[in-house]
């Protein structure tokens, strides 16, 4: 495993009535994500379905080809730009929203259950112009701590306005 190959990053850990274990999420640069379950059943507990999940991500990874923008700061979705920074909050980041009607910022927060197997996520955004920096983000990890039924933690302040974040922000 190189260096900079981190498995956690690709796993989410998914404990519900239905199923328990990882779920794992691998962007592919030549096509489409690469999704994977593996559930504590299947591979004798917690740890094994850790163990499992982990080895498909190294295994996966080594095997995709490079991307052609090794460090891409922007991607488009449906012919909208999209930017994302990560708050440190998993499920949390900061986003730039555009489309014909609207150009702002605003914290997303990513709902880490679906209701059905073919059902995406959802995500919901808290502006930056209609809340502020702080209190948008502060409802999006009340949001996200709701959705995964656990009470929100006293240590997690608000991220620092950096120099990425403050040209991000300026970039309207």
């Amino acid at each position: 495993m190189t260096a900079e190959i981190n498995p956690k990053d690709f796993m989410t850990r998914v404990d519900s009535e239905g199923a328990n274990g990882y779920w794992v999420e691998i962007p592919n640069p030549v096509g489409e994500t690469i999704r994977e379950a593996f559930e504590d059943k299947d591979f004798g507990g917690k740890f094994g379905a850790l163990r499992a999940a982990k080895a498909f991500v190294i295994r996966t990874i080594e095997r995709l080809p490079p991307p052609a923008n090794p460090e891409p700061t922007e991607k488009f979705i449906n012919n909208r730009k999209t930017i994302r920074i990560e708050s440190g909050v998993d499920g949390i980041s900061l986003r730039r929203v555009v489309n014909k009607y609207s150009d702002y910022y605003a914290w997303e927060a990513r709902q880490r259950k679906k209701v059905t197997s073919n059902q995406r996520p959802k995500t919901v955004r808290y502006s930056i112009p209609r809340y502020g920096y702080e209190i948008a983000f502060m409802m999006a990890v009340k949001y996200r701590y709701n959705d995964i039924g656990r009470p929100v933690p006293d240590d997690i302040v608000t991220p620092d306005i950096t120099d990425e974040t403050k040209k991000f922000l300026t970039e309207v």
